[in-house]
């Protein structure tokens, strides 16, 4: 017996088929398109059609929650001048409950402007949509 050790070999050519392989490699051939037939696509997808919703761009995203932390910034302000009203020394003191008495509105006018930004953010129109 010899010594030679035999090797089997597979073919090194395989057969392929351009309709068995992955899209990527398929050759589409050209066809014929008529006008009619852009209208009929177009009536398919006519109905389709959905609006996205209103997404504010970059840095503006972020101005809603942060409205919000203003809003609550704002009462926390409201609560410790009504706090600080109850102290004898304000209590007392017409010229400081005043004060306190005019600070406390300009929170509630803060706090106003604060719902009406958001509220005009959140459904995407503008000032003059507002009626103000």
């Amino acid at each position: 017996m010899s010594t030679q050790k035999k090797v089997l070999t597979e073919d090194q050519y395989a057969v392929s088929n351009q309709w068995t392989s992955d899209l990527s490699r398929r050759e589409m051939k050209p066809t014929v398109l008529t006008l009619f037939d852009l209208v009929k696509a177009y009536d398919k997808l006519k109905d389709t059609d959905a609006k996205a919703p209103v997404v504010l761009p970059y840095p503006t995203q972020f101005l809603i929650p942060e409205l919000g932390e203003l809003y609550m910034k704002a009462d926390t302000i409201a609560q410790a001048i009504k706090t600080a009203a109850r102290n004898p020394l304000i209590k007392d003191n017409k010229a400081a409950l005043l004060a306190c008495k005019k600070a406390l509105l300009q929170t509630v006018v803060i706090r106003k402007t604060v719902k009406k930004i958001a509220r005009l953010l959140d459904k995407g129109t503008t000032i003059e949509d507002d009626g103000e």
